[in-house]
């Protein structure tokens, strides 16, 4: 090496010494042009280790790759010349930091019984591991990781995220404290602690704070900014809605270019957009990393062999069908089909619940074992492991309950584990093409004109596409002074029972409109977080209207939650994702509700649970339709009683509340669909008559 090479590379070394790393970047870049550089290989190798730094890792797999052909060159062609263990750590840095999982399998498999396979090896691995979905094998490589590094903050970090995937939230805090600890000043760590407080739903005002610590700390990353998103109308934080709405559309924008992976929820999107296709774009580009990796498992053979499809004359024998949820316990999806699988044609139906993710013993699982042929939990450490023992159950149509909702196992569908995949009711949103062949809807949550909104075929069902449990119990009856001290009787309440996160600012001045337009009433909301009502009622108070007039009641059972809201007059139905499984529950415990005509999926369900109800006219073409409507029934008891009459009515003599007859709908979607399918014919939109 030559006295001015030694010398300029001094000086660029000198740069990063002194903590100047981007001119020290640029300095060893610019050397590289030099003629004589390749007698310094530690050029590309200090360049690629601070383009990491700045995560930039194609830059950095760049540089690492002309000094693997360098090295290979000044050897004679000697390959192995390049597989330094620094080298090839760096190189499945830069590959795992791009999602290229495969790649990094691919090239660390071999080192993985070498007694030169490093911490920094194993680490890469287990990351890899895990960001191919294979959580558990990639977490026992990190954990001997750590067990050889335990004060590696980034490895702690990793470690808590994985941990809690696998709803393991003691170990991922525990992991979190240390990291903390031993850097107080790492955002990252505070943004994950968000984000585990939050995922367990019972901490949102310390998931806030953390997060507020992190971005004192620094800019959050994607993850973490949509996490704020929702988390910020959790607590009606709603200051902060138009900063991290912003952020949140900048990072679609970075998504769509493919520069980075998306982090945005599609459930998220109905929150933020009225707009069908917005939910569309969230959803398929959410699917883009997971279709990846079974393309990657796809192109190793880890593959489930094609299923032979049936002949013909098989289209009217027993149907095996598989409802898959990680969620048969105490949630409102669950309420929904509590009772239904027991109103399945056993004779021409075989109904298997297959449970995935966690699994506890609870009530609900009973009761749906008690109904079902066979109750089956599935254990997925991998995804070909969890698709592998779809297939060992022999269904003919695989029903996913959850969507793209938490601890959600839809992904498997994409091994295509049985004849068909459907899904229904867990995602009301709509489903990418290629995830599934079906989804379940009806005609006023996918009305003709946003056809294009959705991906795959769409499956029909007359009514509503909502199942309900028409053997829910509500509990004995309770005085209005039981459950809304202080409140006379002749007030007048309205009342909502959506999540907090639905209320929109603009939903909530018009409520407001209604307070002050009816002196005598007071507005009643589920909420138990103490941050959320002190901002609900400082905006009360800006508004013009009284704070004390907003009433907030905590969770119940769902038995005395039923039973309690029969003290209300009239619901008041959220807007851009309206009440579900909410609006159910009001209307099977006989109190009139009011919703405002949607633009997407989540916006219309109320819409279509009225319909079915025989209450069309419940439903209003705008907000000042809506506002209008509310004050006019509160100041009409007679029109009021006489709709309250019909909801009664609608318990007994509607279709909404007939599970029965909805499972028989139900089933001639699904003989309709495994017809097509005989034919040979790529699933299509079906229709099946009431």
């Amino acid at each position: 090496m030559s006295d001015q090479l030694q010398q300029a590379y001094a000086d660029a070394c000198s740069l990063v010494n002194a903590g100047e790393l981007q001119a020290g970047l640029e300095a060893m870049e610019a050397l590289m042009t030099r003629d004589d550089a390749s007698a310094q290989p530690d050029i590309w190798l200090n360049a690629a280790q601070l383009a990491l730094n700045f995560s930039e890792a194609e830059r950095a797999e760049a540089h690492l790759d002309a000094l693997r052909r360098m090295l290979v060159s000044a050897a004679g062609g000697n390959k192995s010349t390049a597989d330094h263990p620094l080298i090839v750590a760096l190189l499945a840095t830069a590959k795992r930091m791009q999602f290229a999982y495969g790649d990094v399998l691919e090239l660390l498999g071999p080192w993985v019984e070498r007694p030169e396979f490093s911490t920094e090896m194993r680490i890469e691995y287990g990351l890899a591991l895990a960001g191919s979905m294979q959580y558990e094998a990639g977490l026992q490589y990190l954990e001997q990781a750590l067990g050889q590094d335990g004060d590696n903050v980034e490895l702690l970090c990793h470690i808590a995220q994985i941990y809690a995937y696998l709803e393991r939230y003691a170990e991922a805090e525990q992991c979190l404290n240390h990291a903390i600890e031993l850097r107080p000043d790492l955002g990252y760590a505070h943004s994950l602690r968000g984000k585990i407080l939050d995922v367990q739903k019972n901490f949102p005002e310390a998931a806030f704070a953390a997060y507020k610590t992190a971005m004192h700390l620094g800019p959050l990353n994607a993850d973490a900014t949509m996490t704020m998103v929702m988390l910020i109308r959790k607590l009606a934080e709603w200051s902060l809605l138009e900063t991290f709405d912003a952020r949140a559309a900048e990072h679609l924008e970075q998504v769509k270019t493919g520069a980075v992976v998306s982090q945005y929820r599609p459930f998220v999107s109905f929150l933020t957009s009225d707009d069908p296709q917005h939910n569309r774009l969230v959803a398929e580009l959410s699917t883009v990393e997971i279709k990846e990796v079974v393309a990657r498992d796809e192109a190793l053979g880890s593959v489930l062999p094609t299923l032979p499809r049936p002949a013909r004359d098989e289209a009217g024998r027993r149907l095996r069908i598989g409802y898959m949820s990680s969620h048969f316990s105490e949630h409102a999806g669950m309420h929904l089909v509590a009772s239904m699988f027991q109103h399945h044609d056993r004779e021409h139906f075989e109904t298997v619940a297959v449970a995935v993710g966690t699994h506890d013993e609870n009530v609900f699982r009973e009761a749906v074992r008690a109904q079902v042929d066979r109750f089956v939990d599935v254990y997925d450490p991998d995804m070909i492991t969890g698709a592998s023992d779809l297939r060992d159950l022999n269904l003919d149509i695989l029903i996913d309950l959850r969507g793209f909702s938490q601890n959600s196992r839809l992904h498997l569908c994409l091994y295509r584990p049985a004849h068909l995949h459907v899904t229904w009711l867990g995602f009301p949103g709509p489903m990418p093409s290629g995830m599934v062949d079906y989804q379940i809807v009806d005609d006023l949550v996918a009305p003709p004109e946003d056809r294009e909104s959705f991906g795959s075929a769409l499956a029909f069902l007359p009514d509503t596409y909502q199942m309900t449990d028409n053997r829910q119990s509500i509990a004995a009856a309770v005085e209005r002074k039981a459950v809304l001290p202080g409140i006379a009787s002749d007030t007048f309440v309205f009342a909502c029972f959506c999540n907090i996160y639905k209320i929109q600012p603009e939903l909530f001045r018009v409520w407001m409109e209604v307070l002050q337009a009816v002196p005598d009433s007071v507005l009643w909301l589920w909420c138990d977080v103490e941050q959320a009502k002190q901002n609900l009622r400082r905006f009360a108070r800006d508004a013009g209207v009284d704070p004390d007039r907003l009433i907030f009641s905590p969770g119940l059972p769902k038995e005395q939650h039923l039973a309690r809201v029969q003290q209300a007059d009239l619901i008041l139905d959220t807007w851009r994702c309206g009440g579900h499984v909410t609006t159910t529950d009001m209307l099977w415990a006989g109190v009139p509700v009011l919703a405002k005509r949607g633009t997407h999926f989540a916006s219309r369900v109320s819409q279509s649970l009225l319909h079915a109800a025989g209450l069309p006219d419940m439903v209003v073409d705008d907000p000042a339709s809506y506002r209008d409507k509310a004050i006019a029934l509160a100041n009409d008891p007679v029109a009021l009683a006489a709709i309250r009459e019909r909801v009664a009515a609608a318990r007994t003599g509607s279709t909404l509340f007939d599970t029965e007859k909805r499972v028989r709908d139900l089933e001639a979607l699904y003989r309709r669909m495994w017809h097509l399918y005989l034919q040979g014919e790529a699933p299509a939109d079906i229709h099946v008559m009431s």
